[in-house]
């Protein structure tokens, strides 16, 4: 455009006006602060734009702080803009759009506080380059964390109030750039996590970094959440990593993935939610394998999900992707294997008569209801009876499903499929009073409840616990024995008998106690509360010293620099000099061992003191021999004491010690015609003098006292 409108190549006599404006806009765009005054006010002038900001239509005026700039997002074209007082065009930032709620101070405390839902909030501005930027990570991160935390943002050009609230901070660290906060535009966006059930701020944490999505998912699953974590295997490692090590009692959960890296935020608030009884693990899934995991597993392709329900149990397998409602929906229904170990943590879980007494709560539909208990030690026989069980309970539950059968068989069925019935195993050596309570005085005197693993002939004993309605509100329930050994037949033909059979003996004890075996020891509690304690203290003190304590360091650099310089001799001479609470007194009884140009720009100028210093230790001030200058040194002292309520400072330095006080004594040194060299400072009149005064004669002290006073109050051509 300007070889267009150059006057040498335009006849045209617009063509000048249009050069001139071209060369003015050249200028401004080239130049930050024009540029930023023109976009700001409408002007590159600081005289004519000076107030034009306040005016109606003048433009988009970012807040103090933020960086917005003409390429901050958007189309050019698309954008919005506003006029100007003289036609200008300006333009207004876009929007930022984002599926999360938007917090205001009406609805934060509704929605917000005292909620069952942890949230995690975002304080940003349309106008930042950096809140335009993590727009697009932020709503990733919000459609991984669907359905495990609440998101939401608070606009900080409407609600300031609530984001300074949120993101409060050290106004002076934050204008050093060292801890930025919600009253600093330009350390937008800020994240805030507000915990579930959280009745205040004060227990919101903040996030630190950049708004990146792996950052802010690993913020909410790791600090805030604290979810479990879900190890990747191979093909190989799945086998003798996982499940031949994961406890028995537990399902097994595997997530077949495309992807290596970890666990998505679902997968882990799924094992954190049924880790008590479901281990997870997370499989990459590679082509070359697909042959192993459809012959092992069923599985087609991934993503899928596979739960494993113990031996004698098929595999449940999903194929495709699994939203999270879905999958929650799906480990409840298989949350426990086929036949499920009775253990302390899930009794009210493992059917309605184990329900009511564990739990207090009456059989629904005020029906019988009772469970079958097997118990044992680990053995083959227990094995082999467990796995019998274990098909009775699923034969039972697929025949009420498709019908069928005798009378009898039908009666549990239908007790089974209505939750009546439930099938459960208990190891006799953990649960010891359970087993006590439930077996012959013969079975328990022959040590069966005692630890140890079972002989080869041991047989496992079953007993049936009933509930009723008129029952429950007892502190007692009913049960009895299955005397013969365990046989298929004969336990079902048994079982047909005792489900309905009213007339069980009754017991008026409450159910015994079960141990949880899941519950970690005081020991475990300590070390993960230290653990979790050691984590957070690291985290901050990382924080501090990236976002506080480092930045404050190098902004105040060249400060502390000057006053280390001025300091390091004090501080290295500080270790040989004996303390006093009176700083006057310790420049008496001891050397003064700083340099001349600290004591004059600190002690005299700055503290307006007046000072006097015996001089000691140099050849040219005298000729006093050793117990004459001691005798000296103790009437300086003396006549210290006269002036201890006064602005004087008495000092005694030995100028072979410290060398850079020669320098100063030296220039007196031939107008020093007396047997001690004194050295005083006038902070007044920013001016020293050297005493002519003769010590060693009577009464020596009021002497040498009334000389000080009248040189320091004398005039000043004495100086």
């Amino acid at each position: 455009m300007a070889i267009k409108y150059h006057p040498d190549k335009n006849p045209d006599k617009s063509a000048q006006d249009k050069f001139v404006e071209v060369q003015q806009a050249y200028e401004v765009l080239s130049d930050p602060e024009k540029r930023r005054l023109y976009d700001h006010t409408g002007s590159s002038d600081p005289r004519k734009a000076s107030g034009r900001g306040r005016h109606p239509g003048a433009g988009f005026r970012p807040p103090h702080g933020s960086h917005f700039s003409w390429d901050s997002g958007g189309d050019f074209f698309n954008s919005r803009f506003s006029d100007g007082p003289y036609g200008q065009r300006f333009r207004q930032p876009d929007p930022i759009q984002s599926s999360t709620p938007s917090l205001t101070a009406r609805n934060f405390v509704g929605q917000v506080l005292n909620s069952k839902n942890t949230w995690i909030i975002q304080i940003y501005h349309d106008g930042s380059e950096e809140c335009q930027r993590a727009a697009a990570s932020w709503e990733q991160a919000s459609k991984s964390l669907d359905g495990i935390v609440r998101m939401g943002r608070v606009d900080y050009q409407n609600e300031r109030q609530l984001a300074a609230q949120l993101a409060p901070g050290n106004p002076i660290l934050a204008a050093l750039g060292a801890f930025p906060h919600a009253s600093s535009p330009s350390a937008l966006p800020l994240v805030v996590a507000v915990p579930a059930n959280c009745a205040s701020l004060s227990c919101k944490r903040r996030m630190r970094g950049t708004l990146r999505t792996t950052e802010l998912l690993s913020f909410a699953a790791d600090k805030i959440l604290k979810l479990e974590s879900v190890a990747q295997h191979t093909r190989q490692s799945l086998e003798s990593d996982f499940l031949a090590t994961e406890p028995q009692h537990k399902v097994k959960m595997v997530a077949f993935a495309v992807r290596s890296g970890s666990a998505t935020p679902l997968l882990r608030s799924m094992a954190t939610k049924f880790k008590r009884d479901i281990s997870f693990a997370r499989v990459l899934y590679k082509p070359s394998d697909a042959a192993y995991w459809k012959k092992t597993f069923g599985v087609d392709a991934a993503p899928a999900v596979v739960l494993l329900k113990g031996a004698g149990s098929a595999p449940v397998v999903v194929n495709g992707s699994v939203e999270a409602g879905e999958l929650g929906r799906l480990l409840e229904e298989h949350r426990f294997p086929a036949l499920p170990q009775l253990r302390g943590g899930n009794a009210p879980d493992l059917g309605a008569a184990l329900q009511a007494l564990y739990q207090g709560d009456k059989p629904k539909r005020a029906r019988v209801c009772g469970v079958v208990v097997l118990l044992g030690r680990a053995g083959p026989r227990m094995i082999a009876v467990r796995l019998m069980l274990q098909a009775i309970a699923t034969e039972l539950a697929s025949l009420y499903r498709r019908g069928g059968g005798d009378a009898a068989t039908n009666i549990l069925a239908q007790a089974v499929g209505t939750g009546r019935l439930s099938f459960v195993w208990l190891d006799s050596s953990l649960q010891r009073a359970f087993c006590k309570a439930h077996l012959a005085s013969e079975d328990v005197e022959r040590g069966f409840c005692l630890a140890g693993n079972a002989s080869m002939s041991e047989e496992p004993r079953i007993t049936y616990l009933q509930v009723s309605p008129a029952v429950v509100a007892l502190p007692g329930y009913k049960y009895t024995r299955f005397a013969t050994k365990i046989d298929h037949t004969k336990l079902l033909d048994w079982l047909s008998k005792v489900v309905n059979d009213m007339a069980l003996p009754l017991t008026l004890s409450a159910p015994p106690h079960l141990v949880d075996e899941d519950a970690p020891s005081l020991w475990q509690h300590l070390t993960l509360w230290a653990s979790h304690w050691v984590q957070d203290l690291l985290e901050t003190a990382q924080h501090a010293t990236v976002d506080g304590i480092l930045p404050l360091v190098l902004q105040l650099s060249p400060v502390l620099s000057m006053v280390l310089v001025f300091m390091l001799p004090s501080l290295l001479a500080g270790s040989t000099r004996a303390s006093a609470p009176d700083r006057r007194q310790d420049h008496v009884d001891g050397n003064m061992e700083l340099s001349s140009e600290f004591l004059l720009s600190n002690i005299m100028i700055k503290s307006k003191s007046y000072l006097v210093t015996l001089v000691v230790g140099s050849e040219d001030f005298g000729d006093l021999t050793p117990e004459e200058m001691t005798e000296a040194v103790k009437l300086f002292k003396e006549a210290s004491a006269y002036f201890r309520n006064s602005k004087v400072t008495f000092a005694i330095v030995d100028v072979s010690v410290q060398p850079t006080w020669r320098v100063l004594a030296e220039l007196e040194a031939e107008a020093v015609d007396s047997r001690l060299p004194l050295l005083m400072w006038h902070p007044d009149r920013q001016r020293y003098i050297s005493s002519k005064h003769e010590l060693l004669d009577e009464d020596s002290c009021a002497k040498l006292r009334n000389h000080i006073e009248s040189l320091l109050d004398g005039s000043p051509a004495a100086w």
